[in-house]
């Protein structure tokens, strides 16, 4: 419990019970906590030291250590083997992502020569419509025969 450095408001004659009363209370229960805690934990020691006495006891130890190092191993391996296919994805990935941006990179530049020939013959066509337009303005046109009289 942290509380190393605990004051009291003083009052008449000495300190504040009731501050005092509730410190005392809430030490005690931290106390109380602790204690069963550490009894709990010796009795858990002494199950195990009283296992460790049996016969046999020895031979099962090993036999567990011997299936925990396996299963260590066992695990290793397996996450080496979930790291190796994680990075032949990764790069199957990149792969495809490449090809993928290869040819829209292709498609994109496709694109921009057709605009460009688009454009080309735009600039024609605006060409010879203006010529025409051009022409139409400078031609003679008949005179009506009333603007002769």
């Amino acid at each position: 419990m942290a509380g190393t450095n605990v004051v009291f408001k003083e009052a008449i004659r000495g300190y504040d019970k009731e501050q005092v009363d509730l410190y005392i209370t809430k030490l005690s229960e931290a106390y109380k906590s602790a204690y069963n805690e550490n009894q709990a934990l010796q009795k858990k020691c002494a199950g195990l030291l009283v296992e460790c006495e049996k016969p046999g006891a020895q031979e099962q130890n090993e036999l567990n250590s011997g299936i925990i190092a396996k299963t260590l191993i066992n695990t290793e391996i397996l996450a080496r083997k979930i790291i190796a296919d994680a990075h032949t994805e990764a790069a199957k990935a990149k792969a495809t992502a490449k090809t993928t941006l290869d040819e829209a990179n292709a498609e994109a530049a496709r694109i921009v020569v057709r605009a460009k020939l688009n454009y080309e013959q735009i600039q024609e066509i605006m060409e010879q419509t203006a010529g025409k337009v051009q022409s139409l303005l400078t031609t003679d046109e008949p005179k009506d025969e009333d603007d002769a009289a």
